[in-house]
């Protein structure tokens, strides 16, 4: 799980099927497979929307903190 959304990868005979879901309070509204290159593209973004916003919440502890 990335934010709200949950990838996957199945592999299958003929190579992988990349599907990406949206989860709200565990309950899934959407699934939709993508193409890998816009599979690998919607995960990086998330990632790094991820990243930074866990970089963002670090430096407002530290600052509530005094560190």
């Amino acid at each position: 799980f990335v934010g709200e959304h949950r990838y996957e990868l199945q592999c299958e005979r003929r190579g992988v099927r990349p599907s990406r879901a949206r989860i709200v309070r565990g309950i899934v509204l959407k699934t939709e497979e993508l193409a890998l290159d816009e599979w690998i593209d919607a995960l990086s973004r998330d990632l790094a929307e991820e990243a930074g916003t866990s970089e963002r919440s670090r430096l407002a502890l530290e600052r509530l903190l005094g560190a």
